[in-house]
């Protein structure tokens, strides 16, 4: 029995099933790799991350390799299958985790390391590194955050250091060699640290002073080097033209679109600016290309741009207007979530606002000038008023300021500037503009000029906090901050030795679980293992000498640790480094101009693209579609089962009929939402579209993009005017072969003269009388039963709470019920 059979009994199934529209499916018995990408979160986080499809498209292009995808199991699924004691698997085939050759974690920040324990837990696989051998899965890790891997690396086997596109089938490839050749654990590491970027801990040994300082780093292997890998060109590269669509909805629910990666403007708190360079762009053309075919597959609503500062993109401003001459008619919007202030032209504005508008963003990071040059966050106050004049202009719904506290040498000035500026923000949009600050505290990352920095006090991150707090109440805009202990923890695991590993060991065997979600967060199970390890937490916090041995000593990302240190000195002189782009070289010690160096163009471009019809010309008809909703779709839930149908259509080349407004939406109407878990033999729903269509063949052309359990069975073109008639009741037949019907209950319903059904929500009583609702049940067959559920605009109840309230059923017991919808009465 997989984790698979629990998805009755959990919230949000859909996210478990695996079989979404573009996942892939191979016979894991023809293949001779089985690879696990794991991404330590939600579903819903893992499905935003554009780097798990890269790497699941890459991977599975090569016949030899399967690629499923993993992700952290929600506590009511964790505990669920800890009591049942079932491992878990992959999404896509089941594959139990220890049986797959390797395992591969996406770890993009620290407050996840749990996680990937429990994720290795889960599977029935041994946590630490020395208690696994060749019968094992080898465990990897690669992403940002592993540029200092120390404080998990007694966890993982070995770390991928930078851009993994090339060197995940090399892996690969040095794993089937070994396996081949049935070498021994030690042998396939061995092998491993050949390939550039490739990071084995075990080949290193950390001595500590008595302080706890590093004494020394012993390398056990001659000559072992570990150079961040570097994509050249990112035109070169394999990118998904057939990305994953999700039925649930994701945190970045949208088509993205990797415009350029690496950054020059060299912020000088940013470990993202320098483990990152160069800058390389994708071509205009590539872009354009990229977007037509990845929304014609997906169906997707919204295009996003992305880049570390899209505004950099050089061909911005003319790859725009031809790109949104193919969005705007299909309603399609356009998101760039890296703006730079200072690199947004009227130009610019003007046409990502065609379609809609929703909120603007802009990052200061500090209220001061002063403060300003000491990050090198060159942009200045003029830069962010004209921007936002152009935003109140505009009249775009809402403006978001990013800062940041507890900057080197900050004085509370600094902070006070940070409100200030605000109030004069939320007076120049005279109060009609939601004007949000978002604050976190400032944490010292591994390979940033910043490394050697302190990091403020919990309680001076706190006092902050409290300090804008009081003052957005003054200035009448609203504040939203990361906790200051959430930040307390990622700036011991961001600057964290090898220590650390017991710490989270026994956090983790505590309960710690998604640290990084404010509402799971538990400080005082961290504080606790800090006590139990006999580790003082403050001590990484402490500011470092330029002699001092850092953790990742032995991890090289290309840019000098001299030039690193020159930039915290420019910082405390409040002097600006220049962005290469614009002003040549500045000498950071990663491009040699042969191998790796900078790619940019240059305006002006010229970009071809596809015709579109425009169908708005055509009048509008509607159509009446009749649908089942079966096996797995059962677990859609209504919007989920909108958003399906909708993306379907697109796919299959219809044009739907938008509803006018500041929010477009497409028309279309479904009769009665079902509840999760329960099937129906046909449902029906009504759309607009432009265009005619053949009736008896619509259903042939939208079902092949349509997911297993959704099928159109027949259309039929109804005049616009005319409206859905809701049923005045349903009839259903529910299976009561795993739990025992009981005929008492039926008959003591029936000698009711009432049966009123109580409950609570959002802290609100609703009650239903049962009898009046309820105008059919009985017994059809030794274990169906048949009941007929009334609809009514003043008290309608789900035949699932109605089962719960006649026959006195648990939720857990409802969900072991097959529950089928079998028809309607009007």
């Amino acid at each position: 029995m997989g984790f698979k059979e629990l998805l009755p009994y959990i919230v949000g199934p859909s996210r478990y099933l695996g079989n979404e529209v573009n996942s892939i499916h191979k016979d894991p018995v023809k293949v001779q790799l089985k690879f696990a990408l794991c991404f330590p979160d939600l579903y819903e986080v893992g499905m935003s991350h554009l780097g798990l499809q890269i790497l699941y498209h890459i991977l599975n292009q090569d016949e030899r390799i399967v690629a499923e995808r993993v992700f952290a199991p929600d506590r009511d699924l964790e505990g669920l299958m800890r009591k049942r004691q079932i491992l878990l698997s992959t999404w896509e085939s089941g594959i139990p985790l220890k049986e797959c050759d390797i395992i591969g974690f996406s770890i993009q920040h620290e407050l996840s390391y749990t996680n990937v324990l429990n994720i290795l837990n889960l599977g029935g696989i041994p946590i630490y590194a020395r208690q696994r051998n060749e019968r094992h899965p080898l465990v990897i890790a690669g992403g940002p955050v592993i540029v200092n891997p120390e404080p998990v690396s007694p966890f993982i086997d070995g770390f991928l250091i930078g851009d993994g596109e090339e060197a995940i089938l090399e892996i690969a490839n040095v794993y089937l060699e070994w396996k081949k050749a049935r070498g021994t654990k030690e042998e396939l590491l061995t092998n491993l640290a050949h390939i550039p970027g490739f990071y084995v801990p075990f080949f290193f040994y950390p001595r500590y002073h008595l302080d706890g300082s590093i004494k020394e780093i012993e390398e056990l292997v001659p000559n072992y080097e570990v150079k961040r890998r570097v994509i050249k060109n990112l035109n070169s590269v394999a990118f998904p033209n057939f990305p994953i669509v999700p039925y649930s909805k994701p945190i970045h629910d949208r088509l993205s679109i990797e415009v350029a990666r690496g950054c020059s403007h060299g912020c000088r708190f940013c470990q993202a600016g320098f483990i990152y360079r160069p800058v390389r762009e994708r071509l205009p053309q590539q872009v354009i290309d990229l977007v037509e075919t990845g929304l014609k597959n997906t169906g997707y609503e919204e295009v996003s741009l992305l880049s570390l500062s899209i505004g950099d993109y050089q061909t911005l401003e003319g790859l725009l207007p031809p790109l949104m001459d193919k969005l705007v008619p299909e309603g399609i919007a356009l998101s760039l979530p890296s703006l730079r202030v200072g690199t947004i032209s009227p130009e610019i504005m003007t046409q990502i606002s065609r379609v809609r508008r929703t909120g603007f963003t802009m990052a200061p990071e500090a209220g001061t000038q002063e403060m300003r040059n000491r990050i090198n966050k060159k942009i200045t106050e003029q830069d962010l008023f004209e921007t936002a004049k152009e935003v109140f202009t505009r009249k775009w719904s809402s403006l978001k300021l990013y800062f940041m506290i507890g900057l080197p040498s900050e004085t509370q000035e600094d902070i006070e500037a940070i409100a200030e500026l605000t109030g004069r923000l939320v007076r120049l949009g005279r109060h009609k503009f939601q004007i949000t600050i978002s604050v976190s505290t400032f944490v010292p990352k591994a390979h940033t000029p910043f490394q050697w920095e302190k990091q403020i006090t919990l309680e001076e991150s706190r006092g902050k906090i409290r300090f804008l707090r009081k003052k957005a109440w003054e200035y009448g805009f609203r504040i939203r901050w990361h906790e200051p202990e959430q930040s307390f923890l990622e700036g011991v695991f961001s600057r964290g030795d090898r220590r650390l590993h017991e710490v989270i060991l026994r956090a983790w065997l505590k309960g710690a679980r998604f640290d990084s979600w404010r509402d799971r967060f538990r400080f005082d199970l961290w504080q606790s293992a800090f006590e139990d390890a006999r580790l003082d937490p403050n001590f990484y916090f402490l500011e470092r000498s330029k002699d001092d041995l850092l953790p990742w000593a032995k991890i090289d990302i290309g840019v000098s640790p001299e030039f690193l240190w020159q930039e915290r000195l420019k910082s405390q002189r409040g002097e600006i480094t220049p962005d290469c782009r614009y002003a040549g070289c500045q000498d950071c010690g990663l491009c040699d101009f042969k191998e790796i160096s900078p790619i940019t163009y240059q305006l002006p471009i010229t970009v071809s693209q596809t015709s579109s019809t425009n169908f708005q010309s055509t009048n509008p008809r509607k159509y009446r579609l009749f649908f089942s909703k079966i096996n797995d779709a059962r677990f859609f839930g209504h919007l989920e089962l909108v958003n399906i149908f909708h993306r379907a259509f697109k796919r299959a080349g219809l044009k739907l009929v938008y509803s006018k407004g500041f929010h477009p939406l497409p028309k279309i109407k479904f009769a009665i939402a079902l509840p999760v878990g329960v099937e129906s033999l046909e449902e029906v729903m009504d759309i607009e579209i432009y265009g005619e269509y053949n009736s008896l063949s619509l259903p042939g052309r939208i079902n092949p993009h349509l997911p297993f359990g959704l099928h159109i069975l027949r259309a039929q073109e109804i005049p616009l005017n005319t409206s859905l008639t809701i049923p005045s009741a349903q009839r259903f037949m529910i299976d009561f072969s795993d739990l025992v019907l009981n005929k008492e209950k039926i008959e003591e319903f029936h000698k009711k003269e009432s049966f009123v059904w109580r409950a609570r929500y959002n802290k609100k009583e609703r009650q239903v009388d049962l009898k009046k609702t309820v105008k059919r049940l009985a017994i059809k067959h030794k274990n169906k039963l048949e009941v007929i559920l009334g609809l009514s605009p003043q008290g309608s109840i789900k035949i699932t709470e109605a089962l719960m309230a006649i026959f006195g059923l648990k939720r857990e017991e409802v969900c072991r019920l097959n529950i089928l919808k079998v028809g309607v009465e009007l």
